[in-house]
């Protein structure tokens, strides 16, 4: 079966996406090591302190209403490939729901973060992280 591409071009494309996709990989290392250091020169030590607080509850929710949801639909769509769409949904719906759980949780009841940091600053932050943390489910 001749595709239009000989044998060369098909893994010059894939060399290329290689490089793009490495290239991407070490200026994403390159940032992810800056950014502490610049954000620790730039903020106070409270500040810092409350990103780091912040940035805590933030992955430890996600991780903690994951839940491996998504990948169930690794299972389920090639069983069922008429019922992809139905699955998307399913997930979407769960992720949206859990999300919307936990974001009513921060925007209500702020003082929840108290429970476990002892922060006062840390309150004013939590509706925006419930926003946060629902979009994050759902992306």
């Amino acid at each position: 079966m001749n595709t239009g591409q000989s044998e060369g071009d098909g893994q010059s494309g894939f060399a290329r996406r290689a490089a793009w996709l490495t290239t991407a990989n070490t200026i994403a290392f390159g940032l992810s090591f800056i950014a502490p250091l610049l954000l620790v020169r730039t903020l106070s030590q409270t500040e810092f302190g409350v990103y780091k607080q912040v940035f805590q509850i933030l992955m430890s929710t996600i991780s903690a209403l994951n839940l491996q949801v998504a990948s169930t639909a690794y299972y389920f769509v090639p069983r069922a490939p008429e019922k992809k769409l139905q699955v998307v949904i399913n997930v979407l719906a769960f992720y949206g729901a859990i999300g919307a759980v936990a974001g009513a949780l921060f925007i209500f009841y702020p003082e929840c973060a108290l429970l476990v940091f002892k922060s006062g600053d840390l309150s004013a932050y939590m509706p925006l992280l419930g926003v946060t943390i629902l979009l994050w489910l759902v992306s």
